[in-house]
């Protein structure tokens, strides 16, 4: 039988708010660890900072995995929380600490964790340690500087395009994302972000060709422009 180890979990005891996300072969008896470490770090001064309100944190197995896939399944696990908005103290994404994998290895946890399933009790922590979380807007200007000129790659895209065919919404789920897009729009300074960001925008000819295709929809043309009303002098509210 394969040696395993756990992936864990840090967490504030009063929020719940997921702050660390580390590996074991101890189980439980790991949290005595980090409570007697006195490195310089960002982990051991948040947890400082609890033990001074005389609080310690809470710790929880997230996945028990083969000791030989820990790396693959602890960075799976930091992206993951840390696209929820989980503000984690990990000074790096996984695996042994300053470790700088090389371009083979990167395609091999890469091809590893582009497969994997997420059971609806590990979507459940998910969502459990990001609700209620606020964003900052100090958080958001890092999110947005971090996206910015990203490129999405082609496996990345075919996955979320096979994610969403054949996808029924419920009449809610559709209220729901409906009265969201509203309230965005609704909002002046979505309205003028928006417009800055598509002023003197070049298309080039293959991205005109594909918008000027998809107004040939009959029903997406009529939806937009009850939604939209047309520009002076065109018959659809985006100029081609």
């Amino acid at each position: 039988m394969n040696a395993t180890c756990s992936i864990y979990t840090l967490s504030n005891p009063v929020t719940g708010e997921v702050r660390y996300v580390g590996k074991t072969i101890h189980g439980a008896k790991r949290l005595l660890g980090h409570l007697r470490d006195d490195s310089n770090n960002h982990k051991v001064a948040w947890i400082k900072s609890l033990k001074a309100l005389g609080l310690k944190p809470l710790f929880e197995i997230l996945e028990e995995v083969e000791e030989s896939a820990w790396i693959e399944a602890e960075q799976f696990w930091i992206k993951s929380l840390k696209f929820l908005g989980c503000r984690l103290t990990n000074s790096v994404e996984g695996g042994i600490g300053g470790h700088n994998p090389c371009a083979e290895t990167r395609k091999k946890i890469g091809d590893a964790n582009r497969d994997r399933v997420v059971s609806e009790e590990t979507r459940a922590l998910l969502s459990a340690a990001a609700k209620g979380k606020i964003i900052s807007e100090a958080h958001r200007a890092i999110s947005s500087a971090t996206h910015k000129g990203k490129i999405i790659p082609q496996y990345h895209r075919d996955a979320i395009s096979k994610a969403n065919t054949g996808l029924v919404r419920t009449p809610e789920h559709k209220a729901k994302i409906s009265a969201s897009s509203k309230a965005r729009m609704s909002i002046q300074e979505n309205r003028d972000r928006i417009s800055k960001a598509n002023k003197g925008l070049k298309r080039s000819p293959e991205c005109r060709m594909k918008i000027k295709l998809s107004w040939q929809n009959p029903a997406r043309r009529l939806a937009m422009k009850k939604k939209f009303p047309p520009h002076r002098g065109t018959g659809c509210p985006c100029l081609i």
